[in-house]
C-alpha cells in the first residue's frame, strides 16, 4: 500500500475530484494497490471535456482503462489490464444479470471478497446484518456480514485513501 503514489498523483487526483469524487476515490484505491479493478458507469453522463480531462488523467498516472460500449451504457473500465480484459467479454451480457456464475466472474473482476460475492448471490442488497456498517460508504461491494475477515483487511487501506481523497477534496483549490 503505497500513500506515496497517492502524493506523487495529487493533482491528477484532483481533476478526478472535481468531476467525480467516487472516481477519484476508485484511482486511489487502485494505486494504493488496495483495488485491482474498477467501473465506471456514469462515463455516458459526462461531457466531452470531462472524458478527456479522464483519458489524460489515468494516462499521466499510469492507470490502464478503455471504455467499453455496453448495450446498456457505456462503462469506463480501469485497473489491472487482466482485470480490464476479464471484464470486456463478461460485459456483453446484461448488467442486470442475475446467472450466479456472471455474478461470481464479475466479483473476481471488480475485486470483491469471494465470500461477500457468494452472499450477494443469496440476499441481494438486502442483508440486515450488514444494513448499519459506520465504513459501508467507502466500500464498493456488500460485506457478506457485519465482521467479514476479508473486508476488514481491506478497510485500513480503504480509509486511508478515502481521507486522502476527502482532505484533498476540501482544499483551497
Amino acid at each position: 500500500m503505497s500513500h506515496d503514489l497517492l502524493e506523487n498523483n495529487k493533482e491528477e487526483l484532483f481533476k478526478l475530484i472535481e468531476i467525480d469524487s467516487d472516481l477519484a476515490y476508485a484511482a486511489g484505491l487502485f494505486l494504493s494497490g488496495a483495488k485491482r479493478g474498477y467501473r465506471h458507469e456514469g462515463w455516458d453522463d459526462l461531457s466531452d471535456e470531462e472524458k478527456n480531462i479522464i483519458r489524460k488523467t489515468m494516462g499521466k498516472m499510469g492507470i490502464k482503462w478503455m471504455v467499453y460500449s455496453h448495450p446498456e451504457r457505456n462503462v469506463l473500465l480501469f485497473g489491472e489490464m487482466e482485470n480490464v480484459e476479464a471484464y470486456r467479454k463478461l460485459a456483453k451480457f446484461p448488467i442486470s444479470s442475475t446467472d450466479t456464475s456472471y455474478v461470481k466472474r464479475m466479483g473476481e473482476v471488480l475485486d470483491y471478497p469471494p465470500c461477500c460475492t457468494e452472499s450477494f448471490i443469496v440476499r441481494g442488497y438486502n442483508n440486515p446484518e450488514t444494513e448499519f456498517l459506520q465504513d459501508f460508504s467507502i466500500l464498493f461491494h456488500f460485506p457478506c456480514r457485519t465482521h467479514c475477515e476479508r473486508t476488514d483487511a481491506l478497510m485500513p487501506a480503504y480509509r486511508m485513501v478515502w481521507k486522502f481523497i476527502s482532505q484533498l477534496n476540501f482544499q483551497e483549490r
